[in-house]
């Protein structure tokens, strides 16, 4: 149907990059894996509050941020969905897979927090359960 506009889906993970080469391309091979496992692991998983969790890296075209950590972005209660922004540091990561699922994590708690909050659920079990899926995949190359 034409301008109809696909539900949420349970969990999804976005990025904003800052547009500093030489920092994206660090990030990017570990944030798509994160979003393909995520992809792979929420079929069939149904939560009463959906998130978006977007990570964000700094670089010339991203001022500096704002915040560390996560913080609420915007809310839609039409599709109760949440979307949780997620710093990643700029800096010299030596475990990029760490960095990125701490951020992950706290972007989870951070939707968990606003669930509690607007007494939408007093916890997000199902979404914990993707993070728990993700964070349990072996590196690639790794037997």
């Amino acid at each position: 149907m034409i301008g109809a506009q696909e539900a949420p889906k349970t969990l999804s993970i976005g990025v904003v990059f800052g547009g500093s080469p030489e920092v994206d391309t660090l990030w990017e091979p570990e944030t798509r894996r994160v979003m393909k496992s995520v992809i792979s692991h929420r079929e069939g998983v149904s939560s009463p509050l959906c998130l978006n969790v977007v990570f964000h890296i700094e670089g010339r075209l991203l001022p500096p941020l704002d915040f560390d950590g996560a913080r609420t972005g915007r809310f839609s209660r039409k599709t109760m969905e949440v979307v949780i922004q997620a710093a990643l540091p700029r800096e010299p990561v030596k475990d990029r897979r760490a960095a990125l699922l701490a951020a992950f994590r706290d972007a989870v708690a951070e939707a968990e927090g606003f669930a509690r909050r607007r007494k939408i659920s007093d916890g997000l079990p199902e979404i914990w359960g993707i993070v728990d899926a993700v964070e349990r995949e072996p590196l690639e190359g790794n037997c």
